[in-house]
């Protein structure tokens, strides 16, 4: 049974395209939808814009920066999995507080 032309330009297209789509935007920046690349596979959601500070025992407070974290972590932003990593990335904090998105709270490390 041979394959025909056709069959393959579509199976090409159908698979080949999006999984490599897919492979350059986790490796850049997660899996995040971007109007960039509108044809590549997006898993998640968009999620309003997020920020995150930090309070440390003494009650000094400072902007933490989720992009230190690696891409797909910080694209999967669903309850406590974000602040939890950056609990464990600064030990010195006692609570993290989420601003902004669809789910803002207060989460003790």
């Amino acid at each position: 049974m041979r394959v025909r032309p056709v069959v393959l330009a579509v199976a090409v297209l159908q698979l080949a395209l999006p999984i490599s789509m897919l492979v350059d935007r986790w490796a850049d920046e997660g899996s995040r939808p971007v109007s960039e690349r509108p044809a590549s596979w997006q898993m998640y959601s968009a999620e309003p814009p997020v920020s995150y500070t930090g309070t440390d025992a003494a009650g000094r407070t400072r902007q933490l920066d989720a992009r230190q974290l690696p891409p797909v972590l910080r694209a999967v932003d669903t309850g406590r999995f974000l602040p939890d990593r950056l609990c464990a990335r600064h030990p010195d904090l006692v609570r993290v507080e989420r601003e902004g998105g669809t789910q803002p709270g207060i989460f003790a490390c």
